[in-house]
């Protein structure tokens, strides 16, 4: 199953590791599942790790 994934779950899924979220996204993105994004959902969780965290930037470049 191809699942988009927005970008609000990106951003919590970085910030909560553990979390519900989190598990989700690995779900999403395990066989057989097939997790999609966009450029437009990158350039957004960028915009949003701006605006509301920009000192963790560098988890957004290892997530």
């Amino acid at each position: 199953m191809r699942v988009f994934i927005d970008s609000n779950i990106l951003y919590s899924a970085i910030f909560a590791p553990s979390g519900t979220v989190n598990r989700a996204y690995f779900k999403a993105i395990t066989p057989p599942n097939v997790g999609l994004i966009s450029e437009q959902n990158i350039a957004e969780l960028q915009k949003a790790f701006l605006r509301k965290s920009p000192d963790k930037l560098d988890a957004l470049k290892r997530f």
